[in-house]
């Protein structure tokens, strides 16, 4: 393939740092057993499901250019893609420069020896539609006779060549050119004009069963017109919807059109928020939630809690539990499902009992208990707060929730969000982050219990002394950076 070779030679390109770097941040691809040579690591980190973890790490200007890249085809020139998102400011430019810089570190877009650019091929396919464009014009006209590409060019006042190569070309080259596109439509019949105009404003609907839909007629004003000069596309067998090329589409948006781009967070209001009271109410919380969780699983030691049939804590257990510690319901959970996590409690017959790891942790001081709680709530691949499911059914504790990786970037992206606040000044509530959080974790996921985004994100940081008076505190920095 050719991704992976232009893959494999960018690799072996890079000195070692930078290699390190990349490397590092698609761990997966690195694992035991590890690769055995560079081709053999490219591979792996053009996996679809290694490309797919990375994905709900990546902040939205990273999602806004790979989905111009995916919209406009393979290889394409950084010049092009930077005049598809209107970046060819210096500004702009330098801002796009550090976008590709991002992407190629996570191993999503890289440049090959010509400067073209190169994306891997899971992540071309991660938009049925991007920018809402169908195919491009030579895709759909795979399927078109030969006869029928000499229809369109009669139509469009063009004398067809001889062979269906020609006719191909011919109308490529046509339809390439957007202000033609343009011309011509603007002197459509009122329908045909309105239908393609309209279709240029929304996202192709087309499926992959159409292949089992009866064959349609004209059954929309305007449309044969359209059909007639390929500016609407069928498949060869007239099944299902009528197609509008790529290149249609864009000439129809005009020439200011230009692909989202938004390189600059969005801005908080934000209130002065001195250090050493964030530095107060976080440790405060962080005092009080390893003071509950020892207290918790203290209580579990003490009286192994009961499991449900179905596995896990029920809610009766649950509130046994947290009567007991004297804590409520989400630092009961938080502290159980980061517990179960490393190890401390296990499944033991019919109870969830203590195990030879928390024996070992229960000796340790209360910093280095909670710092291990700590490290392992940032880990966690789920919200271990959430309570209730989407039928408000209550939630057992340690039942082996799925895996979410949209959930733990909910997290991440909460704390890169508060890391990018000003020093000395924090949001009013911290729900306030909602739109920073999505625009640093944009496939982050959003309990459907949350009334405000990211709200059960936001008050797990501050039971736990990351996140105090709107601001990140000196122990969520700390986690940020990995310095246990």
């Amino acid at each position: 393939m050719a991704s992976r070779s232009t893959l494999t030679a960018w690799l072996a390109g890079l000195d070692a740092p930078r290699l390190s770097r990349v490397l590092g941040i698609r761990k997966d691809a690195v694992a035991p057993p590890e690769p055995r040579s560079m081709e053999e690591s490219a591979e792996r980190l053009l996996r679809p499901g290694s490309v797919a973890l990375v994905l709900p790490q990546l902040p939205l200007p990273c999602l806004q250019v790979a989905e111009a890249l995916a919209a406009l085809g393979a290889s394409q020139s950084r010049g092009a893609l930077a005049r598809a998102l209107g970046a060819t400011a210096p500004t702009a430019a330098r801002e796009l420069d550090a976008v590709l810089e991002a992407l190629a570190d996570h191993t999503l877009v890289w440049p090959d020896g010509d400067g073209n650019l190169h994306m891997a091929a899971p992540l071309q396919q991660a938009w049925d539609a991007p920018l809402g464009l169908d195919a491009p014009l030579e895709e759909l006209l795979e399927g078109v006779t030969s006869e029928e590409l000499r229809g369109m060019l009669v139509a469009l006042g063009t004398k067809p060549p001889g062979t269906r190569r020609q006719r191909t070309a011919a109308v490529l080259e046509h339809h390439g050119d957007p202000q033609r596109v343009a011309a011509v439509i603007a002197k459509a019949p009122s329908a045909a004009r309105q239908l393609l105009e309209r279709r240029a404003k929304s996202a192709p609907h087309h499926t992959e069963f159409a292949v089992f839909e009866a064959p349609t007629a004209d059954v929309q004003p305007g449309e044969r017109w359209a059909l007639d000069r390929g500016f609407l596309i069928r498949n060869r067998h007239g099944h299902g919807p009528a197609r509008m090329p790529a290149e249609v589409t864009l000439a129809l948006r005009g020439p200011d059109w230009r692909a989202p781009f938004d390189p600059v967070p969005p801005v908080a209001e934000l209130v002065p928020v001195p250090a050493v009271e964030v530095e107060r109410e976080a440790a405060a919380a962080a005092t009080a939630f390893a003071a509950h969780a020892a207290s918790v699983l203290s209580a579990c030691s003490a009286a192994p809690p009961a499991r449900l049939k179905s596995g896990g804590i029920g809610a009766r257990e649950l509130g046994r539990i947290g009567k007991a510690a004297q804590a409520d319901d989400a630092v009961v959970r938080i502290t159980l499902e980061s517990a179960h996590s490393v190890g401390l409690p296990a499944a033991d017959g019919d109870r969830v009992a203590p195990t030879a790891v928390y024996d070992t942790w229960v000796a340790q001081e209360p910093a280095a208990q909670f710092a291990d709680l700590l490290h392992a709530w940032w880990n966690l691949q789920f919200t271990p707060s959430q309570s209730r499911d989407e039928d408000n059914k209550s939630l057992p504790a340690v039942a082996g929730a799925p895996r979410c990786s949209a959930c733990l970037q909910a997290r991440r992206g909460l704390l890169a969000a508060a890391t990018a606040l000003p020093e000395g000044q924090g949001v009013q509530v911290g729900t306030d982050l909602g739109p920073l959080v999505a625009w640093h974790r944009p496939l982050a996921h959003l309990s459907f219990h949350d009334k405000t985004p990211c709200a059960a994100a936001v008050r797990e940081a501050e039971l736990t002394g990351v996140f105090a008076r709107g601001a990140l505190s000196r122990l969520g920095a700390a986690l940020v950076t990995g310095d246990r």
